[in-house]
């Protein structure tokens, strides 16, 4: 496990180097350099070209850098964070549409791979993750992401955004059936924990139990 870790942030490592060349760059206001830097890294390291990184799906790109039908943790991080400068890139030329979606694949990549490993050393990306939200936060996300930030909210501790995440599943996916069944068994994890637990998730527990009740009610099942 260990050097796993050890190769995995090595990687992080010159990424990060990368990254730092790359805003560099975005400070100037060179972003067809930035553009150019993107994709010799993309290329560089995982051996993808811009227009896949644009046409696939978050988890198509995820499969294609996969190993033995498993995530490769670190390329996984490497192309979230390279998303996540296009993205900004975009951003900054004013094209909302393209920076939506490279912010949504970076956003999703990360979340994929902190559910799947809870490794310590991969909690410096729920900061990226934050960031990623709340950058997000004036759009209407697709059901994949609501599904994962409520996965995400959970895991974290933030019980609060991940009822406010549920329901907005459930409105904007009229009724979500799954979502529901998702919610249910969600709030009778929660009646499990300590009191302080849930008040440090912003979620008490007598909102556990009023927000079971409007669960039910909402999806007819009292």
């Amino acid at each position: 496990m260990f050097k796993r870790n050890d190769y995995i942030m090595d990687l992080i490592e010159q990424i990060s180097m990368a990254i730092a060349d790359i805003m560099g760059l975005r400070k100037e206001k060179k972003y067809a350099e930035v553009q150019r830097l993107v994709d010799v890294n993309l290329k560089k390291f995982l051996g993808l070209t811009e227009e896949t990184v644009h046409r696939l799906s978050h988890r198509d790109l995820m499969n294609i850098i996969s190993v033995n039908n498993e995530y490769d943790i670190s390329k996984c991080i490497i192309m979230a964070e390279l998303l996540n400068q296009e993205g900004e890139n975009f951003e900054d030329q004013g094209d909302t549409a393209a920076s939506f979606n490279m912010y949504v694949k970076s956003m999703n990549i990360f979340i994929e791979i902190l559910l799947l490993e809870r490794d310590e050393f991969l909690r410096q990306y729920y900061e990226r993750v934050e960031e990623l939200a709340d950058k997000l936060k004036e759009y209407e996300l697709p059901p994949e992401s609501r599904m994962l930030l409520f996965k995400y909210y959970e895991m974290t501790g933030s019980y609060g955004k991940a009822e406010d995440m549920l329901f907005e599943m459930l409105e904007m996916e009229d009724r979500n059936p799954e979502a529901a069944e998702m919610g249910i068994s969600f709030y009778e994890r929660l009646t499990g924990l300590e009191e302080e637990v849930l008040i440090k998730g912003n979620l008490p527990l007598n909102e556990v139990s009023e927000g079971m009740r409007k669960l039910k009610r909402y999806c007819g099942i009292e």
